[in-house]
């Protein structure tokens, strides 16, 4: 693992606010599995009273993305994924801080796939994860690698202080950022196992306009350059809660052409749609992924 130290400011100190909320995490780390589900229902619902701007910004995103749609079911959209995100921080802070029991021994889950990511391993294969943006992404990630070794790319974040760094550090291989595509290139190169996330806005520069939910979208061609250059097989995860309060990972191929660029992205956008409508209360619509497309205003 990597080193697990939160990341200091330029004086080397640890801000005040990052050193609490660290403390947060460890404590809610250590509620019982029990006791999580309604912890967090309660959390999410006074989160969602909150004016925040996550709130506003996954009702815009919910909302562009089911025009045409009942309006019933478009409100409680909204509202189931305003209460998981409470769910979704104290899942975060087991992943960060829990131990390897809390999560292989008191955790439900089930992993679909994961021979097929073992067997590409064994071989020496590269493996490019992709997945989308879940609210349980951290957890996902934790339990990814209680089974096998795993890397990441991230973004850049602005404050030099990341917590969310400092605290996937404590179950990834390695990360590193996506403007440092030689890393992880190399990495797919040496038969690892990387996993990317394509579903967010990072421009129009360097991507081209994708369907997403009838509505147009930028994805990056780095995308499958990236897997075409680390001559990596090509895998794509997903997740999910069953009723019995299970956790679902499942991992297939994709199989796309990596030398049709555009056809292999409008397919990803096509097949991540897909995934997403099966548990649409699950995503993170809390990410401006119309940002590059529409105007400034549209998340005013």
């Amino acid at each position: 693992m990597l080193d697990n130290k939160i990341i200091t400011d330029h004086s080397g100190k640890i801000p005040l606010k990052y050193r609490l909320l660290s403390n947060i995490l460890r404590g809610a780390s250590k509620i019982p599995n029990r006791y999580r589900k309604g912890i967090g229902h309660i959390l999410g619902w006074l989160l969602w009273q909150l004016p925040l701007k996550m709130n506003r910004i996954a009702a815009i995103n919910i909302q562009h993305c089911h025009q045409g749609v009942p309006q019933c079911y478009v409100d409680t959209l909204i509202k189931q994924n305003a209460l998981l995100v409470g769910q979704a921080f104290l899942y975060t802070a087991v992943a960060w801080y829990g131990t390897r029991q809390q999560i292989v021994d008191h955790l439900t889950h089930k992993i679909l796939g994961l021979d097929q990511i073992k067997k590409c391993q064994q071989s020496g294969k590269g493996v490019l994860l992709l997945a989308m943006h879940s609210l349980f992404l951290e957890l996902d990630g934790r339990i990814l690698a209680e089974y096998l070794d795993l890397c990441a790319v991230e973004r850049q974040h602005r404050n030099r202080v990341s917590l969310l760094k400092s605290g996937r550090h404590q179950y990834l291989k390695d990360s590193a950022d996506r403007n440092h595509p030689r890393t992880f290139i190399r990495w797919l190169q040496q038969g690892k196992t990387v996993l990317y996330l394509p579903d967010q806005d990072y421009g129009l520069n360097g991507a081209i306009k994708v369907s997403f939910f009838n509505q147009t979208v930028a994805m990056l061609k780095a995308t499958v350059r990236i897997a075409k250059i680390g001559h990596a097989k090509v895998f794509i995860g997903d997740s999910y809660w069953t009723k019995s309060q299970k956790r679902v990972l499942s991992i297939e191929p994709f199989n796309h052409d990596i030398d049709d660029e555009d056809g292999f992205l409008h397919n990803l956008s096509k097949v991540i749609e897909k995934k997403i409508k099966e548990h649409p209360e699950e995503y993170m619509w809390q990410h401006k992924r119309f940002k590059s497309i529409m105007p400034k205003e549209f998340y005013s």
